[in-house]
């Protein structure tokens, strides 16, 4: 009888590992894809990056390059339930700057800059809700002047 009621423990055990395992394997959401559109005052925002951060234990950061006003962010890329703080920064390709240093710093000069409250301290999150569809729509109107 001790080695019958052993293979019912480990059975029991397998069975409830199996379970357990699916539970965890099945139950994560899949990540939603974002698109949106990023103007500052009123203009549509190029060559910048839109970031998501999460604010949740267990997610990851990832973002989308900003292109003539509009960023896609696909689901496989995506974002998980939860809340995340949208950090939007420059970033100009290294093809745009002239390699002449006169002509660089007058290119520089020229560029439109976007403020540096819209990166660390940014005051803009979204909140994914569980059983959210693709693509989630998020437009964020950036000013240059302090509100």
């Amino acid at each position: 009888m001790g080695t019958r009621s052993k293979r019912i423990s480990r059975l029991r055990l397998g069975l409830l590992a199996i379970g357990a395992l699916g539970m965890v394997c099945g139950c994560a959401p899949p990540p939603v894809s974002v698109e949106g559109a990023v103007t500052l005052d009123g203009t549509p925002v190029n060559e910048a990056v839109v970031m998501f951060i999460p604010l949740d234990y267990g997610h990851q950061k990832t973002g989308a390059l900003i292109t003539e006003g509009n960023f896609s962010l696909p689901a496989k890329d995506g974002l998980l339930p939860g809340k995340y703080r949208v950090e939007i920064v420059d970033a100009p390709p290294l093809t745009s700057v002239p390699h002449d240093p006169v002509a660089a710093a007058q290119y520089l000069k020229k560029r439109r800059l976007l403020p540096p409250r819209y990166a660390h301290q940014s005051p803009f999150e979204i909140e994914i809700a569980a059983g959210a569809q693709s693509p989630v729509s998020a437009d964020y109107k950036l000013t240059s002047k302090p509100p």
